[in-house]
This record gives C-alpha cells, structure tokens and sequence, in this order.
C-alpha cells in the first residue's frame, strides 16, 4: 500500500507550473497549471523538497505518512533577489557559476552581473570560474542589501624544483 501526498506550489500566492517536487526516493513529481501536484509514496518519515521550474529552492518538509494516509504539503515562495558583479582583476568575468543557498548555479552575464532569488532568512553564496576553481563565498543575510561582489586575483607561482639541491625534471606541483 501507499499513502498519498498532495499540495500546491506558489509564488506569493500565485500557482507555480512545473514545480519540481522531490519526495524521498519517489520519482520527481511536477506540478501542474494551477500548481497542484499529487503523488502515491511509500509510507513512512519522507522528506519532500520543492524547487520552481528554473532551480529555486522553495522549501523543506518532513512528513510521516500512514498506509492509505492522504497529507496536504503546500509550498509558497516568498523570494528576495541577491544581485552582484564578478570580476578577475577587476575585469567581468563572463560565464562564472554562481550558487546562491540551495538553488541551481546562475551564471555571470558578458558584464560578470548575475541575479538570483532566494528564499530564506540567510543564504550562503559560492562563486566558481566556468572551469571551477573558487573564487569565493559569503553569506548574505535578508534586508541587508542583498548584493554579494566578488572579485578574483588568481595567482601566478614560479620556481625551480629541487631536490637536496638538485634540479629535477618533470615535476608536479600541488598547491593546497
């Protein structure tokens, strides 16, 4: 047997179409026009966790469902906008891959500009070079502004590699 859950998905009161909703292992539920989603789960403690369409985090619940058992879960996002520029070296940097609290990555625009809405009172933020090296992260807190800048001076590291002084060949270097 099952138990089903249903519920709506919205923003600020408004239906979201297809919200992803993920309940547990069950297969990814979407909802639809008027933003309702139902799904037969397998009973038990389940987490369910609902992004819209294009990657924002909505939101987390943990329900316990009985065989047979219909549960209401609704979900509304409430979103604010972090906004902000990255550069290397004081230059926009196209392409960088933003991720803002437990959103999908955004990318930086041709001007290194990226926008993204959140839910939550504070969200961390990490920022990584299109190959994915870390540029940096800091958490933004609600009503502080929201914007997050950051600016990237990668390093250059030159040197002889030695060993008891004496040159070797075909070395490779960590650097941590």
């Amino acid at each position: 047997g099952f138990a089903t859950v249903t519920g709506v998905v919205s923003e600020n009161g408004i239906p979201i179409f297809k919200a992803a909703v993920y309940i547990g292992n069950n297969p990814t539920v979407y909802s639809d026009e008027t933003g309702r989603y139902s799904a037969e789960v397998v009973p038990g403690t389940t987490t369910m966790v609902a992004h819209t369409g294009s990657g924002e985090f909505i939101g987390e619940k943990t329900l316990t469902l009985g065989q047979g058992e219909i549960s209401a879960a609704d979900f509304n996002f409430t979103p604010w906008v972090i906004t902000g520029n990255v550069t290397e070296n004081g230059n926009a940097l196209a392409g960088a891959r933003v991720w803002a609290g437990r959103n999908r990555p955004v990318l930086t625009d041709s001007s290194g500009a990226y926008s993204a809405n959140v839910q939550g009172d504070e969200i961390k933020i990490s920022v990584f070079t299109a190959m994915g090296e870390f540029i940096g992260g800091r958490t933004v807190i609600k009503g502080t502004g929201g914007t997050a800048d950051f600016d990237s001076k990668p390093a250059v590291v030159k040197g002889v590699v030695t060993e008891k002084g004496i040159w070797k060949q075909s070395r490779i270097i960590s650097l941590l």
